[in-house]
């Protein structure tokens, strides 16, 4: 067993999930579980509905495109595209990254700073608190 420290800076806020009909998934998570949509923008390239419900937040990606670059950065498909992860130092936390031997898939400026882990597990870090909005 590891000893994890309490730390309320880097926490998962939020699971992505690639989606292929936004309309029929949200109503699933609302009329299943009782999620409720809190944004849905369009990103450039794809709509990025973020939804809060039971104990974290659920963000359903509709890609415009399932060729693009991002849409297939977990494959082909519906999948958990990537999880969020809060931050109080982005570019530190880059850094961190690519030392513990990560692939960053965006600029260590951008935000979100989106990663590929050792184990390819999609993920992206966030600035802290941006995640707490959402819920």
């Amino acid at each position: 067993m590891v000893d994890v420290p309490n730390d309320t800076r880097n926490h998962i806020t939020h699971i992505a999930i690639k989606v292929m009909d936004l309309e029929k998934s949200v109503a699933y998570y609302r009329d299943v579980f009782g999620y409720e949509v809190i944004n849905a923008p369009w990103h450039g390239g794809h709509i990025s509905c973020s939804l809060r419900g039971a104990g974290i937040n659920l963000t359903l990606l509709k890609y415009d495109s399932e060729e693009s670059p991002e849409a297939l950065y977990a494959g082909t498909g519906a999948t958990i595209h990537h999880i969020g992860i809060e931050s109080d130092d982005l570019e530190a936390t880059a850094a961190k990254l690519v030392a513990a031997g990560c692939t960053l898939l965006s600029a260590p400026t951008d935000t979100p700073v989106k990663y590929r882990a050792p184990d390819g597990t999609v993920a992206e870090v966030i600035p802290l608190g941006s995640g707490r909005k959402r819920m």
